[in-house]
């Protein structure tokens, strides 16, 4: 009840303010005076202001908190932050990590954030109404957004190939064998006793992982001498599956995206989960996440 009532007395605020303009406009226009503080038109920044108030917005509050955790979490933290941890020291990555992301990474975070709000306008024109001689910027910002939007759809279908692939094969996954007909005379299934010991090493072998990755997704050649190959049109249709996808959160505008954004933002951390409790249940896991985390001094930065 107290929400709705303060919603209903900004709008009224609103509605005042705009009557006022209105009428200064015209007050101006009669007279033949143009004063309104920022070297504008009265017209034309009245229709700035309305341009700004018709701008979507975001049908519950906690939509656009989970916008900015969907946009934190990605496949980075699933398939390359533990990576990088573990190749840069464990423990003592993650001190450096965790001091940089408190003074660093979230103050300059709250101050993107807090700027888009106040000023009520895209990342393109966000500098230019700080600083109108920066105006670049914002615009190469874009620009390295449409190259990332572009090379992350990328990703996405890769995603989606490995996704319906994994229900071609069931019980088993494609790329757990040797007899797929992308498999070379090099390809080697390595076997393990219970201490991991491989019982069968092989020199100058290929995993049926990797080869699956290159020879039958990919279908890469020997080199680009070799010519260009042959359009893959199951990655064409991935692609289009990944840009389809895009297309249908972002079509029905910022109201109807919010839903999305709810799924969007929980699923990763959903799989984070299940990831968890299955690496934990694994024989070892204790030992290993010893291991993991050690803070190893040795490791130079």
């Amino acid at each position: 009840m107290v929400i709705e009532d303060g919603n209903k007395m900004v709008k009224d605020f609103k509605d005042i303010i705009r009557s006022k303009k209105k009428s200064s406009i015209k007050q101006d226009e009669a007279t033949g005076v143009v004063d309104n503080g920022f070297c504008k038109d009265p017209e034309e920044q009245y229709e700035e202001n309305e341009a700004r108030e018709s701008r979507g917005h975001w049908k519950h509050p906690l939509d656009f908190l989970f916008s900015c955790i969907s946009v934190s979490v990605g496949l980075g933290n699933i398939w390359r932050f533990p990576y990088l941890c573990y190749k840069n020291g464990g423990g003592a990555f993650l001190i450096i990590y965790f001091i940089s992301m408190l003074f660093c990474g979230v103050p300059v975070f709250l101050l993107e954030v807090s700027l888009g709000q106040y000023l009520g306008v895209g990342g393109m024109n966000t500098i230019a109404q700080i600083c109108p001689i920066l105006k670049g910027v914002g615009i190469a910002t874009m620009v390295m957004v449409t190259y990332y939007n572009i090379y992350y759809c990328v990703i996405v279908a890769w995603s989606l190939y490995y996704f319906v692939a994994s229900f071609v094969s069931i019980p088993d996954l494609p790329w757990s064998t040797c007899d797929g007909w992308w498999n070379s005379p090099q390809c080697h299934i390595p076997i393990e006793d219970e201490n991991g010991t491989v019982l069968n090493p092989m020199v100058n072998g290929t995993a049926p992982v990797e080869e699956f990755w290159d020879l039958r997704v990919l279908k890469i050649n020997d080199g680009i001498e070799y010519g260009l190959g042959a359009m893959n049109w199951e990655m064409v249709a991935a692609l289009f599956g990944g840009w389809f996808l895009v297309y249908l959160i972002v079509w029905r505008g910022l109201n109807q995206s919010g839903y999305i954004i709810w799924f969007t933002a929980l699923f990763p951390y959903t799989i984070m989960l299940t990831l968890l409790v299955k690496a934990i249940t694994l024989p070892g896991a204790i030992d290993g996440l010893r291991a993991y985390v050690h803070v190893s001094t040795s490791t130079k930065y």
